[in-house]
């Protein structure tokens, strides 16, 4: 065999299992070929799908009759305030330059909550499930809505 005198690099990654990981180097330099071979394992297995099933500390709500006040803690905390089938102005938590009007309404033992701009259809509706609060979130309508969901238990 002849050895190059530009070193050559190959390298192989073989997957063993969620966790270990096989890497194989094969080197040709002018001290011949060398294959150097290790395993790594990743601290923990982070593949696949994650859903969120709780969120803690993230949203207080109270409510006195149909006047609702929700606190929303993340990077920036926010307060909303509001009142059932009165429209009100809230700013957008991701960008605080542009309001939206929403109306609050009860539909049923569920209260929903829809943004009233034609642009593009928002609903989140709260509703007791087993006695947490589900809170379900859409954006858009048809085929391209997505519905997210968060559960909270009542402290």
């Amino acid at each position: 065999m002849a050895i190059s005198q530009t070193p050559v690099l190959e390298i192989s990654i073989i997957t063993k299992g969620l966790k270990t990981f096989e890497i194989n180097f094969c080197i040709a330099d002018n001290l011949g070929l060398r294959q150097i071979s290790c395993k790594i394992m990743a601290p923990i297995d982070l593949d696949g799908i994650w859903k969120n099933v709780k969120n803690e500390n993230l949203d207080n709500s109270s409510r006195k009759g149909d006047v609702f006040k929700i606190i929303t803690k993340g990077l920036k905390t926010f307060e909303t305030n509001f009142t059932v089938g009165q429209e009100y102005t809230d700013r957008n938590p991701l960008n605080d330059k542009e309001p939206s009007t929403y109306l609050p309404m009860w539909d049923g033992d569920k209260l929903r909550t829809e943004k009233q701009e034609p642009s593009r259809f928002d609903s989140l509706v709260r509703e007791l499930i087993d006695g947490q609060m589900v809170q379900t979130q859409t954006v858009g309508t048809g085929d391209k809505a997505v519905v997210c969901k968060r559960i909270f238990a009542k402290k």
